[in-house]
């Protein structure tokens, strides 16, 4: 297809009277190292695997596909997407009605793994309990999950025929059998997480009143420094950062928020 061959490492065994180890045969035919390849100068090895993401001083490995592997390939966006779904680089991938649970729930795998007890000696339904409580919840955060496990309350459900219906046990089973595979899958993450509505700083009810915190939205609550003190679990619950109730550990509380 190239128009180019390289003699195998058997040849020159053969024809040196020598036996070759693979590094020694890889530099016979000119085989470079792998971050090379890649636009990265030879000393910058390290930085092809860096998971560092600081946007001023990080980002430089290829898990940063917008800013390093699309320009560093060529490859583009829409391209890649569909080389991801092919059996031969993700053999794991979902088919069928679990593939549409799969795209019907918008998080990243890393802020649902959260939700998983790490103990694999655990049963299922104890390691994956949390998790299937946040996804059986009636939210507007899971719309798309929600028009299948409740399709009578789809205004739109004639237009979709062809979209299966899942039940309940469909989806634990799903999580059971399909959750751990999926985190062996090559996937494109974009770390979105569920948010609040609200965000602002939280005041007590102290005159003159005092600020306690900036609650964000993605639920963390910080202080003036910018150090997280609390947060505000999947339940609603408002804990600091030690799982203490926020309010009983500022007392008078955090009864006016300002946004």
């Amino acid at each position: 297809m190239t128009k180019e061959a390289f003699w195998e490492k058997e040849y020159f065994d053969i024809t040196l009277k020598t036996p070759h180890t693979v590094q020694e045969y890889r530099e016979k035919i000119g085989v470079k190292p792998v971050h090379e390849y890649y636009g990265y100068k030879v000393d910058q090895d390290a930085d092809m695997l860096s998971l560092d993401e600081d946007p001023k001083t990080g980002q430089r490995g290829l898990t940063f596909v917008k800013k390093q592997f699309l320009p560093r390939t060529g490859i583009q966006y829409t391209d890649l997407v569909e080389l991801l779904k092919t059996r031969f680089i993700n053999p794991n991938f979902p088919q069928g009605k679990a593939l549409t649970i799969l795209e019907s729930i918008r998080f990243s795998y890393r802020f649902l793994q959260t939700l998983v007890d790490p103990d694999k000696t655990k049963p299922a339904t104890v390691r994956f309990a949390k998790l299937i409580e946040f996804l059986e919840k009636p939210q507007a955060i899971f719309p798309d999950l929600e028009l299948l496990l409740h399709p009578e309350a789809d205004p739109c459900k004639k237009h979709r025929q062809h979209c299966p219906e899942i039940d309940i046990e469909d989806l634990k089973n799903w999580v059971y059998c399909y959750f751990d595979r999926i985190g062996k899958l090559i996937v494109l993450e974009s770390g979105e997480g569920p948010k609040l509505p609200i965000e602002g700083d939280i005041f007590n009810t102290d005159l003159p009143e005092t600020q306690v915190g900036t609650l964000r939205k993605d639920g963390t609550i910080v202080d003036k420094d910018g150090t997280v003190i609390g947060n505000v679990t999947i339940d609603g619950k408002v804990n600091t950062k030690d799982g203490e109730s926020f309010l009983e550990k500022f007392k008078n509380g955090w009864k006016r928020t300002r946004y």
